[in-house]
């Protein structure tokens, strides 16, 4: 029989059944400005991140209808993903991690600035 090629089929492993899930987790609000890790949940397929994300730490961007933009950084890049918030759970920050953020923002101003300067 041939092998199927879907989206996830090489993910079985990273995708097993964690049963059922109380309607709280569904119902959980996060803030803006709050640390979060995305985990992917594969009960609910609506607003799941790519599993090369998963276990990514990142900051809450914006709200956008049910979805949440996160920001984190993927090497020297940062990145903006989409996803709801059955997929996210909220970390506690360390001063460590805060300040690694905060040069990583002020890298990307930076950047965005010489870009700027230079056209």
């Amino acid at each position: 029989m041939k092998r199927s090629h879907s989206k996830y089929s090489k993910q079985g492993r990273n995708l097993k059944s964690k049963g059922r899930r109380p309607i709280t987790h569904q119902l959980k609000t996060l803030e803006v400005g709050d640390l979060v890790r995305i985990d992917v949940d594969p009960r609910f397929a609506a607003g799941m991140p790519h599993l090369r994300f998963n276990h990514r730490s990142g900051f809450i961007k914006a709200k956008r209808g049910k979805a949440y933009e996160v920001q984190f950084n993927d090497g020297n890049k940062a990145k903006i993903l989409l996803m709801t918030n059955v997929h996210l759970k909220k970390m506690t920050a360390t001063p460590k991690m805060e300040q690694t953020e905060a040069k990583t923002a002020t890298a990307n101003r930076k950047a965005s600035t010489n870009k700027k300067g230079t056209k």
